[in-house]
C-alpha cells in the first residue's frame, strides 16, 4: 500500500498502543514505551479517539481497565509529543501574529498545545482566569467557577489581571491550567517531565484529572490538595456535537464565523478525518473574505477543496502559499508602512 513505508514509525506507536490495552507477560510498561514526536501526535490521538467511541457505542465496549490505560496513554503522549523538546517558538512567531490582533477577535485552534495560550496572555490580550462581579471565570468556556469563600482568594491574582480582550476557542481540547507553583512564565513555557514542579492544570468542566485516571475531584476540593496533578483536556466528549459542553463551543465558533467579514485559515489543512472544521467551513459568512496561509500547494488544494464545500464565491477566497511565518512577517511590515 502506498505510504506504508514511510509511516512504519507511526505503525510502531500504534503497537505500543496496542500493547498496553492488550499488555502480555512480555510487554514493557506504559512508561518505558519509545514515543518520538516525529509522529504526527493530533492525528493518532485523533484516530485512537474515534476508534474508542465506536467501540463504546458497539456491543464490544472497552473494559474499565482499557479505559484507565486509555486515559494514561492519551495523557502521556501529550506529553512528551507537545513538550518543549518538540513544540518551540524560537522565532517568536506567535507573539509576532499577537501584534496583528484587536480587540473583539475570535480565534479559533485545533491545536493541543499552549504556544498561542501564551503569546496571548504574555501580549495582555488573553488570560485563562478572569475575576469579574466577584466571580472568577474560565476563558476556555466563559463560565464562572463556583468557590467557596475560604478558596476564592487562593486564585493567583497574576491570573487575573484583566478580562481577555479577545476569544480563544479550543476545538481539539486543550493542556489547561488554573494556578502555578512557580512563576507564570516558567511554569507553562517549560512543562517539565517532573509532574511535582509542574503547573497545577485542571479540567474545571468535570473535574477529572486525566494524568491520574484514579483522581476524580470536585469544585470544593482544597486547591492545595491538586497543585500538582497535570490535567490534559482530552478531545471533548468525543467531539459529539449535540453534547455540552463541546455543543457550546461549536456554536460559539459557528456564531462567530456566520457573523466575521474576514477568516483567516493559518497553517490548517483540514484532514479529511476532521469533520468538524468541514462542518464549520460551512458557517462562514457568505459574503466574507477568506484568506488561506499555508505552505506550497497546500493552500490551492484547501482553496478549491472549500470553494466546492461552502457558501463562498472562488474570488472570495485569497491564498498565501509562503507560509504561516512570510506572511505574519508581511502584514507586519505592511501595517508599519
Amino acid at each position: 500500500m502506498e505510504g506504508r513505508k514511510a509511516s512504519e514509525r507511526l505503525r510502531k506507536v500504534v503497537l505500543n498502543f496496542h500493547k498496553c490495552l492488550f499488555p502480555t507477560k512480555h510487554d514493557s510498561k506504559i512508561s518505558s514505551l519509545k514515543f518520538s514526536a516525529e509522529f504526527d501526535v493530533e492525528l493518532l490521538l485523533s484516530i485512537i479517539a474515534l476508534n474508542r467511541e465506536i467501540f463504546r457505542r458497539s456491543d464490544i465496549g472497552f473494559s474499565d481497565s482499557s479505559e484507565t490505560i486509555f486515559n494514561e496513554f492519551l495523557n502521556w503522549s501529550l506529553i512528551r509529543g507537545l513538550s518543549p523538546d518538540y513544540i518551540k517558538d524560537d522565532k517568536g512567531i506567535a507573539r509576532l501574529f499577537c501584534q496583528l490582533l484587536k480587540a473583539g477577535d475570535v480565534i479559533i485552534t485545533f491545536n493541543y498545545d499552549l504556544l498561542i495560550d501564551q503569546a496571548l496572555f504574555l501580549s495582555n490580550l488573553w488570560t485563562p482566569l478572569y475575576r469579574e462581579h466577584h466571580r472568577i471565570y474560565n476563558s476556555y468556556w466563559n463560565r464562572p467557577f463556583y468557590f467557596q469563600d475560604s478558596q476564592y482568594n487562593k486564585v493567583r491574582d497574576d491570573l487575573l489581571l484583566f478580562e481577555p480582550k479577545l476569544d480563544l476557542i479550543k476545538l481539539h481540547g486543550s493542556l489547561n491550567w488554573l494556578t502555578v507553583t512557580r512563576s507564570f512564565q516558567s511554569s507553562v513555557a517549560t512543562l517539565p517531565d517532573d509532574n511535582n514542579d509542574l503547573a497545577m492544570l485542571y479540567n474545571p468542566e468535570n473535574s477529572v484529572s486525566y494524568f491520574n485516571s484514579k483522581d476524580i475531584f470536585n469544585y470544593s476540593i482544597d486547591f492545595a490538595q491538586i497543585n500538582k496533578d497535570l490535567t490534559i483536556i482530552k478531545p471533548t466528549i468525543g467531539k459529539e456535537y449535540a453534547k455540552w459542553p463541546f455543543a457550546n463551543l461549536v456554536k460559539k465558533a459557528m456564531d462567530a464565523l456566520n457573523s466575521a467579514k474576514n477568516v483567516y485559515l493559518l497553517g490548517y489543512s483540514m484532514p479529511m478525518y476532521d469533520t468538524i472544521s468541514e462542518f464549520l467551513i460551512l458557517s462562514v459568512n457568505e459574503n466574507a473574505k477568506l484568506r488561506i496561509v499555508n505552505k506550497d500547494k497546500d493552500a490551492e488544494v484547501l482553496k478549491e477543496r472549500i470553494a466546492r464545500g461552502s457558501k463562498l464565491e472562488w474570488n472570495q477566497i485569497e491564498e498565501f502559499s509562503d507560509g504561516i511565518e512570510e506572511w505574519i512577517k508581511k502584514q507586519i511590515r505592511g501595517s508599519l508602512k
